[in-house]
Formats: C-alpha cells, sequence, structure tokens
C-alpha cells in the first residue's frame, strides 16, 4: 500500500493559545507537531485544551499519553524544541499552549481521511 504521506500534513504558524479545527478541510488530523523557539532560557510545558465548538468552555486533556517523546524541559534562549502530540482522543477544537513565549509552527497530520 502506498502511503500519502505528503498529502495528510498540514504546516501553519501558529499562536500559542490559538483555537485550532482539526477537522480542517475535513481531514481531521489524528496527530500534531509543535515547534517552539524560545525567546528567553526556561521551562517549557505544553499543555493541550480542547471543545466541541470553537468558541465554547475548553477543557485541559488529561491522557497521559497525548505528548510523545521525550519531553523537553529546560531551553536556552533562542533554542527550539519540537514536541509531538497524539490527537487521537482529543474533540474537534484545541488549544494548544507553550509555556515559553518564543516563535511557533505546528503541523497536523495523518489525516483520518487521506487519497489512497
Amino acid at each position: 500500500m502506498k502511503r500519502a504521506l505528503f498529502d495528510t500534513v498540514k504546516v501553519i504558524p501558529y499562536t500559542s493559545g490559538d483555537t485550532i479545527d482539526r477537522n480542517a478541510d475535513g481531514a481531521c488530523y489524528l496527530s500534531a507537531r509543535l515547534a517552539v523557539q524560545a525567546t528567553a532560557a526556561g521551562e517549557l510545558t505544553v499543555t493541550v485544551s480542547d471543545c466541541d465548538t470553537e468558541n465554547g468552555t475548553f477543557t485541559p486533556v488529561t491522557d497521559p499519553f497525548l505528548l510523545l517523546g521525550e519531553k523537553p524541559a529546560e531551553l536556552a534562549a533562542n533554542d527550539t524544541a519540537n514536541v509531538n502530540i497524539d490527537l487521537e482522543g482529543c474533540r474537534r477544537y484545541l488549544q494548544i499552549t507553550s509555556s515559553l513565549a518564543g516563535t511557533c509552527a505546528l503541523a497536523l497530520g495523518d489525516s483520518r481521511d487521506y487519497p489512497v
């Protein structure tokens, strides 16, 4: 089976705490990678909240397997960290928040509906 790897990824500039529709374009993304370049040194933590509606009340996702792989801890100024996020159990709308100020980018991947 041939995979549509590049057709199932969407990369967007991202501001920490913005609302994301993981069903954008009808894709229903199942994973994400958040890249954070810190403007100052500090401990990086990432939190994810979800909601069924874009303007509803967002609640923190408590799944212990939400953040995958090695979790970044201390970053120096201008360091970049990549955080892998499993969105499988999350609701449609997400807010992903970084504890450090800086530049972010978000890659949504593993579209549930992809061309074969």
